[in-house]
């Protein structure tokens, strides 16, 4: 539904939502303040405790929670992305690296067969997404300052804002704290012998036989002040790194630098409400290493970040305010900008070099009314997102090469600047019903989505959602089932009000043909202009935003001695995804050509007057999965077990090309507008792993000493083999020969991913204050598979480009005081 008429009642909707969106002072007046905050810090990872005896629990299926203890306890990266990786089952990390080498990368990660782009992040009850960069937080908030968090990971579960949720430390564990760790790539002898398994290790196949890592003089560290003043609590806290790293497409090490400083104040005067504020400052010297960057297409990038939230919560209400700022710089390390065809399927696109101010405000409420048949909740969660975004190509210029030899030449106009707007309301209602051994949930909401840009584009939704869902335990036997249905909107982001502002970053791209030589694209080698650019993309009449349809099942068994069985089986239908044809009329003349041999070809023999709509695709997008899940789940036991194993299947229609910025449901570009570009779309996605497994074993003896083990397998990316084609009048292009990851059969895939982290960790008293220190082992037996492959036809199809990260240590100690 267009919302153009919206326009004119600005004034009005942003009067209701400061109004509306949380609860206000006089309802917060008529409820009774619970007596102390609602927290979490004692959840088991994955589940809840729970026995047969104690009634309806909450169950397994509808949300993974992750507490401070396993976080203490079990070996992790130091960042939350990696406790994702490590031991959420279904989540996928674009950048498959281990031992929390990605943590200065701007997250990319999926779950359930949903965009990166797609996925929220949330802090003490407050969305600090990152409007300019959809899927990633504004502030990644540190570990050690927070008391756990959860994924909720399905859309039939008991939420309004499903996604990844971090809670602050409660009061008993703000503490005053220094703490100090050190990673370090140390390598050494492989525990699985040379050819055993899959290329293994990938150097004897072409890769460069020094993997990624951390370099000597690479630190994390921390310090935290906790006081009181009367009743209330309050918390500063410090966290920052350095990381040097190496990679192979590097002269040198890059530096990697972090800090962030926060504040935490719970008034004892107003019991329930909470204030925390934040600011961070990020910075990297080579962007884009990670994905195979030429050292002088990499990037420098800085960013100051801040976020301040209030949240308070009653018997009968629950709220949050929260205001977010960020501004990102990124400058090219050359005074050119460049790009290679040759090496574009297994990167990102080119970055370019941008200044980015990003603002948000947040507010969100609901009320609770118990009642005698059912209990009821009724709220809103509203957001208003603005950014100003300037990009500056160098000279205005982008340079392809093909094998070295020139290939085309993008002109940019001039370097843009753009405003954009983004309103987002989401009113709900839901309806629980409980009975002694089972519990029903309904609700039903609204997705109200409006946003407009300084160069007058608008674009706008109304789309409703409602979800069933159920659980019950069979009597006393410990068995139990839960189940549910869903009907979501997703995806709708501050990216689909950018593509459609017209001051966005234009101009043409050209065929270039460098016939004398000289290595700079002259007008007389200039050929087959297109336009490109926001200048000449449109919206389809009736664009609706992507939508969601869910099946969820979990039956298990919880009724001997705190061990957990369960089966989880979930299924889901991504529709009207977001895709990019030329406008009726606009597009350029092509013609069929048998340069391609089995892989069908269109030869572009004529220029048009491109125009680029953004439509919803006729294609839809698939997910499902299987998941078995046994566990010890009794916090009193000394020992920890815990495995789990997933069958994964996503496949649908995406761009061409491989990676998260390409093969990802959530992606979309100008390649889809040309023909050539269309054939053989459909494959598994990148967020499609095939079989994820993970073990997690350890015992604590005499209450001082930890011995934590975690062993987890996933199968590799999809892939697919590119033809370079020759001979046509548009100049040589890739194009796939046949679909990736095998299609439905999942067969084509990169080498596995297989690790064992181990951690140590002892606590003593040192000085009369409670002390420690551990040593995490990452990949402790020496897997050195692939990180990745060439896909392009010839002698070196599918050999190794990279392998994985070799064994790394990473020491810490600290001490409370």
């Amino acid at each position: 539904m267009k919302l153009n008429a919206l326009a004119s009642k600005a004034n009005p909707i942003i009067l209701f939502l400061f109004v509306a969106a949380a609860i206000t002072p006089a309802a917060r007046a008529q409820n009774e303040k619970s007596a102390t905050a609602k927290t979490e810090t004692n959840a088991a990872p994955d589940l809840a405790e729970f026995s047969a005896a104690k009634g309806v629990p909450q169950l397994p299926g509808s949300a993974w929670k992750f507490d401070r203890e396993s976080a203490i306890n079990l070996p992790n990266g130091g960042h939350v992305a990696s406790i994702l990786e490590f031991f959420y089952l279904p989540a996928v990390m674009a950048n498959t690296d281990t031992g929390g080498f990605s943590r200065p990368e701007n997250v990319q990660i999926s779950q359930l067969g949903e965009s990166y782009k797609w996925q929220r992040w949330y802090f003490a009850g407050a969305d600090i997404s990152n409007p300019s960069n959809p899927g990633e937080p504004l502030v990644y908030m540190p570990l050690a300052a927070l008391s756990g968090f959860s994924a909720e990971k399905y859309g039939v579960s008991n939420t309004q804002k499903n996604g990844y949720h971090m809670q602050p430390l409660a009061a008993p564990d703000q503490k005053s704290e220094v703490a100090l760790s050190m990673p370090l790539q140390v390598g050494g002898f492989a525990v699985i012998p040379r050819a055993v398994a899959d290329r293994e290790p990938a150097s004897d196949w072409g890769a460069p036989e020094k993997a990624r890592g951390f370099e000597p003089g690479s630190f994390e560290a921390r310090a935290s002040y906790a006081f009181k003043t009367g009743e209330s609590n309050a918390l500063i806290f410090a966290d920052g790194y350095r990381k040097s790293r190496h990679f192979n497409n590097l002269a040198s090490p890059e530096t990697a630098v972090e800090s962030t400083l926060m504040g935490m104040f719970r008034p004892g005067f107003v019991a329930g409400d909470e204030l925390h504020t934040t600011l961070q400052y990020r910075s990297r010297t080579n962007l884009g290493a990670e994905y195979w960057f030429a050292e002088s297409q990499t990037l420098k990038s800085d960013q100051i970040s801040g976020v301040a939230n209030y949240r308070f919560s009653t018997a009968k209400a629950e709220g949050t305010l929260a205001l977010g700022y960020a501004n990102r710089n990124t400058t090219l390390n050359s005074a050119a900008l460049q790009r290679s065809a040759v090496d574009s399927l297994i990167q990102a696109p080119a970055f370019l070099p941008t200044a980015t101010h990003t603002m948000f405000f947040d507010a969100s409420g609901f009320k609770k009314l118990p009642g005698e048949s059912y209990d009821l909740e009724y709220g809103i969660n509203s957001r208003v997102e603005f950014e100003h975004r300037r990009v500056a190509p160098p000279a205005n210029l982008l340079s392809e090469t093909f094998y070295n030899a020139p290939l085309a030449v993008t002109q940019y106009e001039s370097a843009s600047a753009e405003a954009n707007y983004l309103m987002r309301w989401q009113p709900f209602v839901r309806a629980q019903k409980k009975y002694a051994r089972s519990e029903f949930l309904a609700g039903a909401n609204a997705h109200i989505d409006w946003g407009f840009t300084d160069a007058g584009s608008k674009i706008g939704f109304v789309h409703p959602a409602a979800l069933i869902s159920g659980k019950t335990m069979l009597g006393s036997s410990g068995y139990f089932v839960s189940g549910g249905l869903q009907h979501d909107t997703l995806g709708f982001t501050l990216q689909e009000v950018s593509y459609l502002n017209r001051d966005g970053l234009s101009g043409t791209r050209y065929n270039w043909a460098d016939t004398n030589g000289n290595g700079v694209a002259d007008a007389g080698e200039l050929s087959l202009p297109s336009r490109t650019g926001a200048r000449y993309s449109t919206g389809q009449k009736g664009l609706e935003a992507p939508q969601k349809e869910e099946l969820n099942l979990s039956v298990g068994y919880a009724g001997f001695k705190g061990w957990l069985l369960e089966f989880n089986l979930n299924g889901r239908i991504y529709r009207k995804l977001f895709e990019v044809r030329y406008a009726d009329g606009t597009s350029p003349q092509f013609a069929p050509s048998s340069a391609g041999g089995t892989v069908a070809v269109y030869d572009k023999t004529g220029t048009g007057n491109e125009i680029y709509e953004l439509r919803n695709a006729e294609k839809d997008a698939y997910y499902a999965h299987t998941e078995i899940t046994l566990a010890q789940s009794d916090r009193r036991s000394d020992w920890i077990i815990r495995a789990s194993i997933g069958g994964y299947f996503g496949a649908g229609y995406t761009p061409q090309g491989m990676g998260m910025f390409y093969n990802d449901v959530g992606v979309y570009n100008e390649s889809t507008a040309d023909p050539n570009f269309r054939e053989n779309r459909f494959g598994r996605l990148d967020n499609d792993r095939g079989y994820i497994g993970k073990i997690i074993f350890g015992r604590r003896f005499a209450k001082a000493f930890t011995v934590m083990n975690v062993l987890r397998y996933r199968d590799g990316e999809s892939l697919a083999g590119y033809r370079r084609v020759t001979g046509l009048s548009q100049g040589p292009i890739l194009v796939p020969f046949e679909e990736r990851g095998g299609g439905l059969t999942g067969v084509g895939r990169y080498t596995y991913s297989l690790a064992w982290d181990l951690r140590l960790r002892y606590e003593t008293v040192f000085s009369g204050n409670p002390a420690w220190a551990f040593l995490d082992v990452y990949n402790l037996i020496n897997s050195r598979t692939e990180l990745t492959e060439y896909p392009l036809e010839g002698t070196a199809f599918r050999d190794p480009v990279e392998q994985g990260i070799a064994r790394t240590l990473r020491i810490g100690l600290g001490m409370n005081f």
